[in-house]
């Protein structure tokens, strides 16, 4: 006996649509946490060696 769905597709599509767009977004953000932690990074670097420099009293301008 075939059962008709109750639940046509329609109500199902946006449910993906949103689902796929919060995954793209969350990608995204992790894609952004990353660059802003390179970005960091190298701040800390710079300050690392500009520390050394000041105690070392060597200036390279």
């Amino acid at each position: 006996m075939y059962l008709k769905n109750p639940y046509p597709l329609s109500l199902f599509f946006p449910i993906r649509k949103k689902i796929r767009t919060e995954a793209s977004y969350f990608q995204f953000s992790s894609f952004n946490f990353q660059l802003n932690s390179l970005a960091l990074q190298s701040l800390f670097i710079k300050e690392k060696v500009y520390k050394q420099y000041k105690h070392k009293k060597i200036w390279k301008i």
